[in-house]
Order: structure tokens, then C-alpha cells, then sequence
């Protein structure tokens, strides 16, 4: 196994290319099309796994400041029944 191979398809997992601006919306659709078909599995599970923890980490820290918020102490002061004499 070429572990040089492994390096680069790690890094190159998830990219987005530009689109060429000077050809056509079919050219650009094709080249992303075929690039997506071509690229080895192996780089389609390492992006979806790099998009599953981003995502992840972003509902946690969402949801650790909406929970910070809600248990935020109140003020509470000592309210005394009124005495019935």
C-alpha cells in the first residue's frame, strides 16, 4: 500500500473546485460529475465523515449555549406568605 497515495487523498477529500467561469454550465456540471465518479471511495467516506463531525460539533455548541442560556440562575428573592391573624 503507497501510504503517500493515502496522504493525498485525505487532503484532497471534500474540495470544491471553482467553477470555470469561461465555459458553459454544461462543462462545469460535466467536469464536477466526472470528478465525483472518479474520486476513489475511500476520499468519499473521509468527506462524509469530516461533514458528519462538523455538523455534529456545530449542533453541540448550539446546543451547550442554548442550554447555558435557559439554566442561567434567577434572581430569586425570599417572598414570606402574609401572615392571616
Amino acid at each position: 500500500m503507497d501510504h503517500q497515495n493515502d496522504a493525498v487523498s485525505t487532503t484532497n477529500s471534500c474540495s470544491k473546485k471553482p467553477f470555470d467561469k469561461s465555459g458553459s454550465f454544461y462543462d462545469n456540471l460535466k467536469n464536477r460529475f466526472d470528478g465525483f465518479v472518479n474520486t476513489p471511495m475511500k476520499e468519499h467516506k473521509d468527506c462524509f465523515k469530516l461533514s458528519w463531525h462538523r455538523m455534529i460539533d456545530r449542533f453541540s455548541t448550539k446546543t451547550a449555549s442554548a442550554n447555558e442560556e435557559v439554566q442561567t440562575p434567577v434572581a430569586v428573592t425570599d417572598h414570606q406568605p402574609a401572615s392571616r391573624n
